[in-house]
């Protein structure tokens, strides 16, 4: 049997086809139904206002890039991760649960209030 496997490709064609089913189904929802007769969906459609796209874009693609960024960094960290194999993966993920349970105790004095905080004793 021939392998058909697409990876990312194939999940954005997929993605790409399952929102064209969508808009051509709620293109026809719209259209038939008499609850959206009144709205008049497809007579007049807006013209974009140029202007408030730029303010729009300006925002979004920061946001965007760095997101991408982040996203890109850990899965090229799981990669990496995943050539020493998982005992040294699980060894590393287990000491650094311990560190934090260190340094959360390393927080509190006796009293359960955190270092350098001065309150009243608890009896």
């Amino acid at each position: 049997m021939r392998d058909t496997a697409l990876g990312g490709p194939g999940a954005g064609l997929g993605a790409a086809l399952s929102y064209g089913v969508f808009l051509v189904l709620n293109s026809i929802v719209v259209l038939r139904m008499k609850e959206f007769a009144r709205y008049h969906v497809f007579a007049h459609p807006p013209r974009p206002i140029l202007r408030d796209w730029w303010k729009m874009l300006a925002i979004c693609v920061p946001i965007g890039l760095t997101v991408f960024c982040e996203q890109s960094i850990f899965g090229a960290v799981g990669l990496l991760m995943a050539s020493y194999g998982t005992t040294v993966v699980a060894a590393g993920s287990d000491e650094l649960h311990h560190h934090c349970l260190y340094a959360a105790a390393l927080r509190f004095d006796g009293n359960h209030n955190p270092r350098g905080v001065r309150g009243r004793r608890r009896s």
